[in-house]
C-alpha cells in the first residue's frame, strides 16, 4: 500500500514577516502536531508512505499526474492519497482517523 501525504506549503504566503510572534508559533506547534500525527501512523500501519509539499515554486510537472488532477478539480490541501487514490483532502485528519483511512486501504473516503 502506498500512502501519500501533500501538504501545503506553510511560507508559501511570503516570509512571514508581517505575521506576530504568536501567529508565527502557533503555525510551529500545528506543523510540529502534524508531523507527530504522520510518524505515529507510519508507525502503526505498514506501508509505503510519501510525505510532501505543493509550492508554487516547484513546477506542476515534478508532481504526479493524479496529484495535479487533484488540485485541478478544486480539492483542498491537505490531500491524501492511497495507492493514488484521493481518499481524504481539506483537513488535516486527527490520529484516529488518518489510522482508519489507513487501515482501510483507502476504501472509506472521508
Amino acid at each position: 500500500m502506498k500512502v501519500e501525504l501533500y501538504l501545503e506549503d506553510p511560507m508559501g504566503g511570503g516570509c512571514g514577516c508581517s505575521a506576530s510572534m504568536k501567529d508565527r508559533m502557533e503555525l510551529v506547534k500545528r506543523v510540529r502536531e502534524e508531523a507527530q500525527v504522520w510518524d505515529k501512523v507510519k508507525k502503526s500501519v505498514s506501508g509505503e508512505y510519501t510525505r510532501a509539499v505543493l509550492s508554487e515554486k516547484v513546477p506542476d510537472e515534478k508532481y504526479p499526474e493524479y496529484v495535479r488532477e487533484a488540485v485541478g478539480s478544486g480539492a483542498e490541501l491537505p490531500l491524501i492519497f492511497v495507492d493514488e487514490a484521493l481518499v481524504h483532502s481539506g483537513s488535516y485528519p486527527s490520529l484516529q482517523k488518518f489510522k482508519e483511512i489507513v487501515q482501510s486501504g483507502g476504501k472509506q473516503k472521508a
